[in-house]
Order: C-alpha cells, then sequence, then structure tokens
C-alpha cells in the first residue's frame, strides 16, 4: 500500500504544479520531475555476514543519490486524501499509519530472538535523568545534591520499587547522585561488586561525604552497587 501512496501523493503534486504540501512550485530543475516511480522490486538489501552483524543498504550501488534523496521525501505510508497535514487533530494519524509495522515487527522479532537479561539497546542500560518519570522522592534528593543537601553519604544506595513491582528507581551516591532504573537489580545490600576506586576531589559541597570513606587513602576497594558494573564496565 506504500508504494501505492506515494505513487498517488507525486502525481497529485505534479498535477498541482507543486513539490511539497505547503504549495511551493515546481521548477525545472525540480527533482520531482525526474520521479521514476516506485516498486518493492527495488529494494536492495544486504544480509549480515560472518563477522559482520549489521545489515548494509548500499544505495549508490542502485541508483544515483539525489533519487536515494529524493525517496524518503515523497514516500507516504498513508492516503494522502483522506488526511489534511494542514490539520493538528489529522496529524497524529500520519504517525499511527506505521503502527501495524511496528507491531509486526515486534511480533516476528519475539519468536525469532529471546534476549537475555544482560542486553543493551541503543542506551537503555545506563543512569536515569531526573526527568524520566522516576519517583519524586529521588527526583528531589537529586535537586539537592550539587548542594551537597542530598543526605547521602558516598556510597550510599537507595531503592525504591515501582507501584507494579518491575522496575527498581535506584540512587547510588557516587561522585555525584546517580539515578537507575533496571528491571534486573534491585539495589538490595546483598547486590554488590568489589571495585578499586580512586579517591574523587574533594572539593565543595561534596567533599564531606568522600572524606568520610576515604580519609587521606588515594584508592579504596569498596563494595559498590551491582547495577553500576554492566553500566560502567560493559
Amino acid at each position: 500500500s506504500w508504494v501505492y501512496y506515494s505513487e498517488s501523493w507525486v502525481s497529485h503534486l505534479i498535477q498541482n504544479g507543486v513539490i511539497d504540501s505547503y504549495n511551493s512550485a515546481i521548477s525545472n530543475h525540480s527533482r520531482i520531475n525526474k520521479w521514476d516511480g516506485l516498486s518493492v522490486a527495488q529494494v536492495h538489501w544486504s544480509s549480515p555476514s560472518l563477522g559482520i552483524q549489521s545489515s548494509l543498504h548500499s544505495a549508490i550501488k542502485f541508483m544515483p543519490l539525489w533519487r536515494f534523496e529524493t525517496i524518503p521525501r515523497y514516500i507516504r505510508t498513508f492516503n494522502h486524501t483522506l488526511l489534511d497535514l494542514g490539520n493538528e487533530e489529522d496529524l497524529l494519524k500520519v504517525f499511527q499509519a506505521a503502527e501495524p509495522w511496528s507491531d509486526l515487527i515486534q511480533k516476528v522479532s519475539a519468536q525469532l530472538y529471546i534476549p537475555g537479561n544482560n542486553v543493551t539497546v541503543d542506551e537503555c542500560m545506563g543512569t536515569a535523568r531526573p526527568n524520566c518519570g522516576i519517583t519524586k522522592e529521588l527526583k528531589l534528593v537529586k535537586g539537592k545534591d550539587k548542594a551537597g543537601a542530598s543526605g547521602f553519604k558516598y556510597n550510599k544506595v537507595k531503592s525504591i520499587p515501582t507501584i507494579d513491582g518491575l522496575v527498581a528507581q535506584i540512587a547510588w551516591k557516587d561522585n555525584s547522585l546517580v539515578l537507575f532504573l533496571s528491571t534486573v537489580y534491585s539495589g538490595a545490600d546483598d547486590q554488590r561488586t568489589l571495585k578499586r576506586r580512586k579517591k574523587p576531589a574533594d572539593k565543595g559541597a561534596q567533599s564531606k561525604p568522600i572524606q568520610e570513606t576515604f580519609g587521606d587513602v588515594a584508592i579504596k576497594v569498596i563494595p559498590i552497587p551491582t547495577v553500576s558494573t554492566p553500566y560502567n564496565d560493559e
């Protein structure tokens, strides 16, 4: 259907002498004049090979660069005659048109691959921002931390589960207060890993909790929360 929608959209533009939905006039140099259609037979994709896990799409081997750049400009996943892009209420429907693709990809992916516990997807394994929806209690102490008023001693951990109990919301006092969201680690006292840690620069409001832990020692082995080790080491 996306091939039909795209062809219909380009035909509509050419018939009306414009190149986009803003009604910009076509000129002799407009790329749309060279449009020669789309077809699923034109999809060129290289499968992963041994030692190369990512799929490759070397478009310039099969078409000029200008043509490749034209395709995403005019491709349509929806029937342009049923939606008005000038109407904000219709704008959401444009994105909803991709939902069947998304649902199919997720369904097939779940059938082909069962992930383990130690999987990173785009940076989902990492620290959490205060505005990510984490509990207000941890968000507030994070805001107070720069002034040294979080109330956390160095290496202290506090964990608060979400209401459904599926996600642990964790705060850990390192050089500064670090926030985590985890479905694997709970932040419990028995989830600790011994690590050699260098004494941070104990200046300003953060100096007191650091000095209490390290004293005059430059390097010390301390049990840090295990939730932080995959993020830092892997």
